[in-house]
Parts: structure tokens; sequence; C-alpha cells
């Protein structure tokens, strides 16, 4: 049995023998033994603690991780630098708080534990999203998405990384090299519109005049969700030879990036601006898309999107349902339909990655690399470009045609890719 945290613990090592470990509030430890017994480890340990008491230096009283986290996330709040500190405590609560090892002294948690603790976490049901509203705890079927169990952990490995900055913990952080196992899935993590839902969209009229200009801003934008709440018509600039976005704002804090960008509006994205600035509510600070009543949207608020569960057999069909876009797609993956479509080429000249990085404010080219996913149109497209071309069975004079050492018989066939100046041969690296 696990005792309090202060007093000391027994551990069995694999030889069988007892080791007590002792950890003090600066967070060094101190082993004894090994030891036959177990009782004997418990009269060393007893007798230590006796020992250390009387002369004031017992260690009880060791921080575990729930109170150097309570310190360490105020610390967070209070420095005014990080803005998902909501965020953070709902994690922390809700899957650091209730770790087996949140109420172990720092020293005492080892990477076998954190490990141990991501692959509960990874097995964990999530909680219905009304869920929380109610107050009423309700778990799904479902198990947390691995980016949950991503952030988790890294907001464990900065905690314990911090604390091994504020001499709070000595020793390696435990967190450091634990990483979270990737799940096998059948399905795509995200996905984008196509060409043709995007016109459905935006000019069925089962969507309001008003939804389908804000979803063709979100479209030919690429703009965060956060940053279309906290855009603000001062920032946005119609007119003149170079139109374009100031983002500042992520509803009511910084961006995720921390950065100002401008976003350049293509002519869908403008003409939308400009038809809606007649008909947008009055709200405090001239937001861009407020409330029906002015005010500003909430985190959870994607501007009717999605289904809404009325009760268990009631469905409110989301504007997305309504334009016939039946499959899976979140209204974040509108950003993603404008990082694909613009990386394709399909409104006009493909961009290069590090153009559609910078639009979309991404921190590396990596980053921007995972949401410039192609269709599978165009890659049909690209295929039905590519010709096969046999080489000639006989040369002009009549003998065969070497293979020029490939060392492949006559049926070796050559991709080419058709173009308007003809048929240019694909080359291949063989070697030298």
């Amino acid at each position: 049995m696990r005792r309090t945290a202060g007093s000391g613990s027994i551990d069995q090592l694999a030889s069988g023998r007892f080791r007590v470990r002792m950890t003090f509030s600066d967070g060094s430890r101190k082993n004894l033994g090994p030891y036959t017994t177990r009782e004997e480890a418990e009269r060393m340990l007893n007798a230590s603690l006796a020992e250390l008491a009387d002369a004031g230096l017992a260690p009880t009283g060791a921080e575990t991780l729930l109170t150097w986290g309570d310190t360490w996330l105020d610390r967070r709040e209070n420095s005014g630098v990080h803005r998902a500190i909501a965020t953070e405590r709902s994690t922390w609560k809700n899957h650091i708080a209730t770790a087996p090892f949140a109420s172990w002294p720092l020293a005492d948690i080892t990477r076998r534990e954190v490990r141990d603790w991501v692959e509960t976490l990874s097995r964990k049901k999530a909680m219905a999203p009304a869920a929380w509203k109610t107050g009423k705890p309700r778990r799904t079927t479902r198990t947390l998405s691995r980016q949950s169990v991503v952030h988790a952990l890294n907001l464990l490995r900065k905690c314990l990384a911090d604390a091994i900055d504020d001499d709070r913990l000595s020793g390696d952080n435990p967190a450091r090299d634990v990483r979270v196992p990737k799940k096998h899935t059948t399905q795509d993590a995200w996905t984008y519109l196509t060409a043709d839902e995007i016109q459905h969209l935006l000019s069925t009229d089962a969507v309001p005049q008003a939804a389908r200009q804000l979803f063709t801003v979100a479209i030919y934008t690429g703009l965060r969700q956060g940053e279309l709440w906290g855009l603000c018509w001062t920032d946005v600039h119609l007119d003149g030879p170079q139109p374009h976005l100031v983002v500042r704002y992520s509803h009511k804090g910084p961006t995720k990036s921390g950065k100002i960008r401008h976003v350049p509006l293509l002519a869908p994205a403008r003409a939308a601006l400009r038809s809606w600035k007649d008909h947008c509510p009055k709200s405090v600070g001239g937001l861009v898309f407020p409330t029906v009543t002015g005010c500003r949207r909430r985190k959870s608020d994607e501007a009717g999107w999605r289904d809404r569960h009325i009760t268990k057999v009631v469905i409110e069909p989301g504007f997305k349902t309504l334009a016939g876009i039946t499959r899976r797609v979140r209204f974040h993956d509108l950003r993603h339909t404008c990082a694909s479509h613009l990386v394709m080429g399909t409104w006009g000249r493909a961009w290069r990655i590090e153009e559609v990085c910078a639009l979309l404010g991404h921190s590396e080219i990596g980053v921007t690399q995972r949401y410039a996913h192609l269709s599978p149109d165009h890659l049909h497209r690209a295929a039905a470009e590519t010709v096969l071309v046999a080489p000639p069975r006989r040369s002009r004079e009549g003998h065969e045609p070497k293979n020029q050492g490939l060392g492949i018989g006559e049926n070796f066939f050559v991709f080419a890719s058709e173009r308007a100046t003809g048929i240019e041969p694909a080359t291949f690296s063989l070697g030298s």
C-alpha cells in the first residue's frame, strides 16, 4: 500500500529485496537499503523518519504534482502570455489531476508511470459535448481523440520541465521521451469540400444568405474560427489596389501564433464582405460576424454548421446537411478547404506551399503540408494526363533497339506526361 505523501516509500526490486526511498521538499531523494524483507525495510524507514524529525529535517510536505500544478497554472495565467489558459485548466482538471500519480511527490513520478497514464488516457471515453452545459457528465462510446491525449501529455511535460527549471525537481523530466501511440483508422483525420460541394453550399437557397456569406469568407480566406469571430470592420480593407484583412485577434485575445498577419482577399471573399457589410448587426467593437443580437460568438459557436441534437431522437439539421453534405465535415475543415484548393490550383494559379503557409499563418512549412492534401479527382486528372509509351520494336536499321543496360524486357513502358507542347517522357533514377 502506498504511504502518504512525504512519509517515504518502499519498493520491491527485481531481486526480490526491498528499497526505501524518501523525498524531501526540495525534490531531492534519498535511497536506503536494499533489505531482505519488507518488515525490515519498514523498521528502517520509520527509524530514519524519527531521526530526521528530531533534527527538524523530516521530509514532511514534499511538493506533489497537484500542489505544484496549482502554482504553475496560476503563474501562467498571471503572466498574460498564454492565450489558452482556460483550456489548459480544463485539461489539467479532467486528465492530469485524475492521474494515479497526481498526489505523489514530484520526484516519485517516473517515466513508466507517465507512459502507463498515456496508455490509459488513450482508452478513456470522451464526454458528450452537451454534458458540460447540462452539468450531467455523460460518456460516449468513442475514446478521446489522439490530439486530446497529445495536449494533455504536452501540458504535463511542460509542467515538469518548469519544475526542473524552478529547482523543485531534480534529474530528468519523466515525460520528456514519452510519445502518444498513433491510432490506426480507415477514416481521414480531416477533409475538405470539393469544388462541386463549395458551389452548391454557396448557391443553395436552403442555406440563408447571411450564412452563405460567412462560409464564403471562411473558405476563401482560410481564417481560423476564432479569427473569424474576432475580426473587426476596422481591419477589413475592401478598396484599393490590394484588398486585404488584418488578422490580429482570435476571439478576444491574440492569434494562435501571437502575430498579426495580412490576408489578401480573393474576389469571392471580397464580394461577400462588401454585401454583408450592409446587413451586419451592430455590435460593440464593430465585429464582422457577431450573433444576431450583436454579441461576440462563443468558441463553441459554429454558425449553425453542424446538426444539433434537440433530444435523443430529434435532430435539427445544420447548414452542412441542408446543403446536401452528408459526410463528416467540420467547420474547421473550411480552412482545410482553402489550403487544399490553393495548392491544387482549382481557383487559378496553383499556390506554392510557402505562399499558403504565409496566408494561413502557420509556424512552419511542415504544418501547411499536412493541410494541403490533394483530392482524388485531382490525382485522377493527373493519371489521365499520363500515357504509356511503348518503345519501337525495331530501329530504322531493322535491329532490335538496345535496352541501354536497364536490364528490362521489351514489355517495358515509359511513363510520359502529356503537355500542350507534346509528350515529355518522364525520367527515372535507376542508379549510375
